[in-house]
């Protein structure tokens, strides 16, 4: 009583904070003491705002106590709490609500929906015999009012309270259908709105009673309009009683759908209910209508079994019909009842086809439901409604020329339309339209559609033909499959190469490669077939570039199996990648005078006088320099094919690596062709596109990694000749026949791949892969003969030299650094004690730089990688070395930074100038980095760093 008392405080925070501690205080004490509390409640909150705050308090003290509620609790408070529900929905409460100056002071009185929470935990909780106890109030509320508001919001309430109900673990389903019986049929006599019967005053009683019959000639005057006006306007008590009637049916169909009467015999209860859902398909009322036919869609989607039910099929179906016809018009919203009624008549129609698949609509209804999904297809609200009745029809292989008309209207929409649930729903329809019926050419002229659709503008349209065809090659059958098998692999080829979208070649290459699993083994011979004719193709650069697309989804599919074809093709892509040589002369390499037109400086000079052969000469200058510039496109257009086509050359080459590796590399006839390969990929390290460069080093890494490094040792050591070899041991010329020379202009090659700050990520662990073989090749070289030009000194100052490249020129990216610290630590590992202490020299001072805790220039993370490969030296050489080293490298580099600020401290001196841009520089360069970052910071301008690096990364990704 005493914390109920500060809920009466005028401070929304006493208010606030009271009502935190009575829900602790009601949790603690338990539910059975709810009734004393809604006594106190009601005492002491009564005026005001205080009428507001309660029915706030009543729903937040039954929230807090909604999953410890016992059976009984609320029953012995009922009345109560419904009074307050009831006040705060229907009386002087809710007209205060709208007033905005009461709503602003109290935040209790803003319009929210905790009342008809309240009715939803107390209709989950109460018991059966409180049943009518629960919707007496509004029973009276309904007989006395004429307004349409206060029905919607009976309405909401009956949809809070149906909810609760059927959570109700109290209530059994049977006395649920009991109650719903009583609702729909009438027959509760309390539920029944009693006549309204007007009370006469004692002068209308004498009036009527001294009442004579008329007995003028002379007609009384017209009532005036005001008259009418006056006139008593007559009312119904059973005028809302059809909203009980809705509360039953909405019951039921949430019982139905949730599938509360699967576990009892539900046929006895639902088989009486049967003719009022029948007889409420021809109600007056709308939601009576949408309810009914909802019911009947559970009963038919859930698959209860009533053989009642078929007694009534062919009425229920007329009525539905009807419905349709009567109620559905174009340009329906989703707020009118209507829309609700025609929607849920489409469910139902949908659930009988369906369920019932003997029953068979008539060509008259066939006709209507066509023409109506036909109306609805266009329209986005509608179309979630015809799209299910159009696939029930498909699957129910109902034949008529509208449909067969309808089904090309359906191909468009799955690309067209700009909704995901329709191209999805359209496509399913299509591929079932396909399946089903028995189309003959009509099959191929689908396919045929659908390939030209692959061309369309949109990505989401070649998206959605791209999942068509993948449904096609995964369920047609084998034989159809087998017989359509070219044309497809040839167009969804195409797309690998001329579509532009990177999900959409993705999707592609899905699609073939399941087409090439599903197929037996004569028929991928000829899918083969096709792709070596692509291969050896002449005409076009993307041809080939197709032809080596597919020969890729091969391997994936194929995988070790595809060894037997590996002489056919790894000489067909031999003979484009050495062809393609950068190297060798172009084929549009420009000869002189292959303008057309010579133009001298002695016929400028000799016309210049006369203007008319002046305009001339201009028109024809103009003229070729337009030539020349479309020309010098052509020619990039098809140096742009030809570097495509390199490049998906060199994707299927590292695919056949990876799967067939061990067979390239033991067979005597195709050690020749690797061979070559290992060659031209060096070349090709010289090549303008990137990702040649990239795929020619991961070529070399699958090929080096399988030499023997210490047979190359042997070699340049002369331990062996070429002549006492083993064949075996060295099939490959590359290296073996002239280590020293390959190996230095391999490692040159690569070392001029690196730019720093411009290289890919990819490709620097690409070369780093690569040193790590020369590294073990160059193991056992010695390093005492002087007459040997490459050893691991020479290699290791090649490490240094890119390692002091990447401070000078770009001292903020730490990608090469890290790469070949990662690379020194793995020769520490692989190297022995005496050739680390001999390299050690020329490798430290890279790393000592890095550790230096005074430049706060030094990238933390790699200052800790260096730090790490220096304890991993201490360890390997002893502490005692690794320390004087390390000191005399640090002394040293200290020397040097000394004798530099010595030299610029000078330089004011010596050359004042010189010194003065120098710090007009410095500080040139700090305003604009403190101005970049402040615009950066507040998004002024782009980070051009991130768009770079995403910009790499997309062009990595639209070749695969």
């Amino acid at each position: 009583m005493k914390v109920c008392t500060f809920l009466r405080s005028p401070l929304k925070s006493v208010r606030r904070f009271t009502l935190d501690n009575l829900k602790k205080i009601m949790k603690s004490l338990g539910s059975s003491y709810l009734a004393l509390l809604m006594d106190h409640l009601q005492t002491l909150l009564t005026r005001g705002f205080q009428i507001h705050v309660l029915s706030v308090t009543v729903h937040g003290v039954l929230d807090e106590l909604r999953e410890i509620l016992q059976a009984g609790d609320i029953d012995r408070c009922l009345g109560n709490v419904l009074e307050v529900a009831m006040n705060d929905i229907f009386g002087e409460a809710a007209v205060e609500k709208s007033i905005d100056k009461i709503t602003a002071h109290t935040p209790e009185a803003k319009p929210s929906a905790k009342s008809y929470l309240i009715l939803h935990i107390v209709a989950r909780n109460i018991q059966e015999t409180c049943l009518l106890d629960l919707l007496l109030p509004f029973r009276d509320h309904l007989t006395r009012s004429q307004s349409r508001k206060v029905t919607m919001k009976i309405q909401d309430c009956f949809a809070k309270i149906v909810a609760g109900l059927v959570e109700n673990a109290h209530i059994t389903c049977q006395s649920l259908l009991y109650f719903v019986y009583g609702t729909i049929s009438e027959s509760i006599t309390d539920l029944l709105p009693g006549t309204q019967k007007r009370v006469l005053s004692d002068q209308e009683k004498e009036k009527m009673r001294r009442a004579r019959p008329d007995c003028y000639i002379i007609q009384p005057a017209p009532r005036t309009r005001s008259g009418a006006v006056n006139k008593i306007v007559k009312s119904n008590a059973q005028a809302n009683a059809h909203i009980l009637i809705e509360f039953g049916l909405e019951m039921l169909y949430i019982v139905l759908k949730r599938k509360k009467l699967m576990s009892v015999n539900y046929q006895p209860f639902l088989h009486p209910l049967l003719p009022l859902l029948r007889d409420s398909l021809k109600s007056t009322h709308i939601r009576c209508t949408t309810f009914a036919l909802k019911c009947f869609a559970s009963i038919w989607n859930e698959e209860y079994e009533l053989p009642a039910l078929q007694e009534h099929i062919t009425d229920i179906v007329t009525r539905m019909f009807e419905i349709l016809k009567n109620f559905s018009t174009f340009g329906a919203t989703k707020q009118e009842d209507n829309f609700q009624l025609v929607k849920s008549s489409f469910k139902a129609i949908v659930a009988l086809l369906r369920k019932y698949t003997e029953y068979e609509l008539t060509e008259e209804q066939i006709t209507q439901l066509v023409l109506y999904i036909e109306q609805d297809l266009y329209e986005g609200e509608n179309q979630a409604m015809c799209l299910p009745l159009l696939k029930a029809l498909v699957t129910r292989k109902v034949d008529s020329k509208a449909l067969h008309e309808l089904m090309k209207k359906i191909g468009d929409l799955s690309i067209v339309s700009q909704s995901d649930f329709v191209r999805n729903e359209t496509r399913a329809i299509l591929f079932i339209y396909l399946m089903e019926y028995k189309l003959k050419h009509r099959v191929d002229q689908v396919i045929k559609f659908m390939s030209a659709q692959l061309c369309y503008s949109l990505p989401t349209g070649r998206q959605s033909v791209i999942k068509f065809f993948h449904t096609v090659i995964q369920k047609f059958p084998h034989k159809i499959l087998a017989k359509r098998a070219e044309f497809l692999f040839l167009t969804l080829g195409l797309r690998l190469v001329n579509d532009d979208e990177p999900d959409c070649r993705r999707a592609v290459a899905e699609c073939i490669e399941l087409l090439i699993n599903r197929l037996d083994k004569v028929n991928r011979q000829l899918l083969f077939d096709i792709i070596l004719l692509l291969m050896e193709s002449n005409d076009k650069a993307t041809t080939r570039e197709m032809g080596a697309c597919l020969c890729s989804r091969f391997v994936n599919v194929e995988k070790q199996s595809f060894s037997p074809r590996l002489k056919t093709i790894l000489s067909s892509i031999q003979a484009r990648i050495t062809l393609n040589n950068p190297n060798a002369p172009g084929r549009f390499v420009r000869a002189p005078g292959v303008l057309g037109v010579d133009v001298h400086a002695e016929d400028v000079m000799q016309n210049h006088k006369n203007k008319g052969r002046r305009r001339e000469l201009y028109e024809k200058m103009d003229h070729l320099i337009g030539n020349e510039e479309a020309l010098a496109e052509t020619v990039e257009e098809k140096q742009r094919a030809i570097d495509h086509e390199v490049i998906q050359m060199q994707y299927c080459l590292l695919k056949i690596f990876d799967y067939c590796g061990q067979t390239c590399f033991s067979n005597e006839e195709l050690v020749n062709i690797v061979d070559e390969l290992a060659y031209e990929s060096q070349r090709l390290l010289a090549h303008e596109h990137s990702l040649v460069r990239c795929n020619a080093a991961k070529i070399l890494t699958h090929v080096l990694g399988n030499y023997d490094f210490d047979l190359v040792a042997q070699i340049i050591n002369k331990e062996k000749t070429l002549e006492s070899i083993n064949p075996q041991s060295a099939k490959l010329n590359y290296i073996y026949i002239n280590p020293e020379l390959d190996i230095k202009s391999l490692t040159l090659d690569l070392c001029a791949q690196i730019t720093p700050g411009d290289t890919a990520q990819e490709m620097i662990d690409e070369i780093v892969k690569i040193f790590l073989y020369i590294g073990n090749m160059l193991r056992n070289v010695s390093l005492a003969n002087v007459e040997i030009k490459i050893n691991l000194h020479w290699f290791a100052r090649r490490i240094r030299f890119l390692i002091n490249k990447e401070v000078a020129r770009a001292p903020h990216s730490t990608q090469i650094r890290t790469a070949l610290f990662t690379l020194i630590e793995g020769f520490i590992t692989l190297l022995s004690v005496e050739t680390i202490e001999i390299l050690l020299p020329t490798l430290l001072p890279t790393l000592v730089r890095e550790m230096s805790e005074d430049d706060d220039s030094v990238d933390l993370k790699l200052r800790q990688l260096a730090l790490h490969v220096g304890s991993r030296l201490r360890k390997r050489i002893g502490s005692d070395l690794y320390d004087k080293l390390r000191t005399n490298v640090q002394t040293e580099l200290m020397m040097r930074r000394a004798e530099r600020k010595k030299v610029i401290a000078q330089e004011k001196i010596h050359d004042p100038v010189r010194a003065a841009k120098r710090k007009v520089g410095i500080q040139e360069r700090k305003k604009a980095a403190k101005k970049r970052k402040t615009e950066l910071m507040r998004g002024k301008v782009e980070d051009v760093k991130q768009k770079l690096k995403k910009r790499k990364r997309k062009a990595e990704d639209d070749l695969f």
